[in-house]
């Protein structure tokens, strides 16, 4: 899930306009060599079975109040004063609720201007570092839109900071205003006002030191909300309720350990039934959740149910909008629903979501480096799956935006982005950090060397240079995808159905993952759509047969 652009982008920095330009190309291996591979790496038309048994689902907790019930608290601290003007304290609403939770976020509905940070109190008193929540780049069918679901630790208590909201002027539980008084002369000083109301201009100077923060300044916005028009969102994932089952080997040649739904106790009733599927995947992205960094090994599978209960229900994704996440001991859990092995799109990635992949770090990764364990692992299934899908981890490829409002390419805008790009390539974000950034080339590198591994294992040659060559790819104009319906059936059958030489066949159910059938994809443009999943971006240019038949220079 984090925000620190160049000062050219300064003044749009609250509404993420990242204008830079983008890279990516196809590498393929020769078509004989394609159809070995793609066909040993993925066990047919069934989806992969992850691990061997599940846990019993456990659902996350959640509850929600409005902003305005917040009470209104100024904060002497500088590291969160910088969020207004001048140099006064800032005022925050502070929640308290009677049952812990781990997780917080702000929703709204439609679009507006917010920036929120979020800081948890822990047992002993004191006030961890602030937390910046991101708003997310989808939007609900029913218009609901939030920020970044934001992993607090467990606590009871916590503050928040917001730019582009009334906060005075909010019904809190706030002590009501004094009688009204007779006009003074001009001379005569002014009335105070409560303490519990008061406003920036009169907030006392800030002192001591400042608390840790993981952002600088940002900027004051134009428009301003209401409070009542945001709701506060606690959610707990409920670590101490669900194990994790053990991942096991799978039977697709290559692919890493990988927890399934059932392993993380996925509560597979609230999502939707139906996974959408694309004609394949032509890029991988990468992101990080944001939150803080401290959970246990315990916690982890806590963190990801609480992620698939925003996503799902809250926001009304349908699911959780990641296809895999990797926690920092370098874990890997499976995401969305419908196989690791199918082109099921995502909710990641506003404007690209179409034949993209979203690998999605816990953790924040603004100015710390992600642990070795976790890139490694993020870069051996970015490898796996790049050498299903037929595409060179370190190539590049050009994509069609679908538009909507979170990408900073407007519809149909072609765009050249590396086979494994950041989500803050294409959105108005700095996801994954700055830190996770500056790592994309060790992700790739990785990838590479797995994807490089498996070609050379399974195909029995070694791609040289001499076998590649430059090419130009041609791509369709945004294309519609389609909704699975048919029931699940398995089918074991080996070399069919992989998402590199065509759409996926009929799927199968296996321990807490489930797929189903996709239809084929038409190739007529759809128009702009801010649902998830829906009308998201266009991968990969080239078609299936281009990846099989040709390649491409790094």
């Amino acid at each position: 899930m984090h925000r620190k652009y160049a000062e050219e982008n300064a003044t749009v920095q609250q509404r993420r306009h990242l204008i830079a330009p983008r890279r990516t190309s196809t590498l393929a291996v020769i078509l004989s060599t394609s159809l070995v591979v793609t066909a040993a790496l993925d066990i047919g038309t069934g989806i992969i079975p992850t691990d061997v048994t599940g846990t019993a689902p456990v659902a996350a907790t959640q509850s929600t109040a409005s902003f305005a019930e917040g009470t209104n608290v100024v904060v002497n601290d500088p590291a969160i004063a910088t969020q207004g003007e001048g140099e006064a304290a800032r005022t925050v609403k502070e929640f308290s609720r009677e049952e812990p939770f781990s997780m917080f976020a702000l929703t709204w509905n439609g679009q507006r201007d917010i920036a929120a940070f979020v800081r948890a109190q822990a047992a002993d008193g004191s006030w961890g570092p602030w937390y910046d929540a991101e708003p997310l780049d989808e939007t609900s069918p029913t218009g609901t839109t939030g920020t970044e679901l934001i992993y607090v630790e467990p606590t009871t208590r916590v503050q928040v900071s917001v730019a582009g909201v009334d906060m005075v002027g909010a019904p809190a539980e706030e002590t009501p205003a004094p009688a009204p008084v007779e006009a003074a002369p001009a001379e005569v000083a002014p009335v105070e006002t409560p303490a519990t109301g008061t406003s920036e201009s009169t907030a006392p100077e800030p002192t001591g030191a400042p608390l840790p923060t993981n952002y600088g300044d940002i900027k004051p916005v134009a428009e301003v909300a209401d409070a009542a028009d945001l709701q506060a969102v606690f959610i707990d994932g409920n670590a101490q309720d669900g194990g994790i089952a053990l991942a096991a080997e799978s039977e697709s040649y290559g692919m890493p350990e990988v927890v399934s739904r059932a392993g993380w106790s996925a509560d597979e009733s609230i999502r939707c039934q139906d996974a959408t599927v694309d004609d394949q995947v032509s890029a991988l992205t990468i992101h990080h959740t944001a939150g803080s960094n401290n959970y246990t090994q315990a916690q982890a599978p806590g963190v990801v149910r609480g992620i698939y209960q925003y996503h799902a229900q809250t926001l009304g994704w349908c699911d959780i909008g990641y296809n895999a996440l990797v926690d920092k001991y370098g874990t890997i859990y499976e995401g969305r629903y419908g196989g690791l092995n199918k082109a099921v799109q995502g909710a990641h990635a506003g404007g690209f979501n179409q034949n993209t992949w979203g690998i999605s770090m816990i953790g924040n990764y603004e100015s710390v480096t992600p642990p070795q364990e976790t890139l490694d692992a993020v870069g051996r299934l970015a490898g796996w799956r790049a050498a299903l899908a037929g595409f060179d981890p370190t190539g590049e490829d050009i994509h069609y935006s679908e538009g909507t409002s979170f990408t900073k390419y407007a519809y149909g805008t072609e765009v050249t982005l590396p086979n494994i790009f950041a989500h803050r390539d294409v959105g108005l974000t700095t996801c994954p950090g700055d830190a996770g950034y500056a790592q994309m080339d060790t992700i790739r590198a990785i990838a590479k060397e797995t994807y490089d591994s498996l070609v050379d294992e399974l195909s029995g040659t070694e791609t040289s240079e001499a076998e590649t060559s430059e090419v130009e790819t041609t791509s369709a104009v945004p294309s519609e995808t389609t909704t699975a319906t048919s029931a699940p059936v398995f089918s074991g059958q080996v070399g069919a159905g992989t998402d590199a030489v065509g759409s996926p066949e009929t799927a199968a159910p296996t321990a807490g993952v489930v797929a189903s059938e996709p239809t084929a994809a038409t190739s007529a443009p759809s128009a702009p759509s801010e649902e998830p999943g829906v009308g998201a971006g266009v991968g990969a240019g080239a078609t299936p047969a281009e990846y099989q038949g040709a390649t491409a220079t790094q």
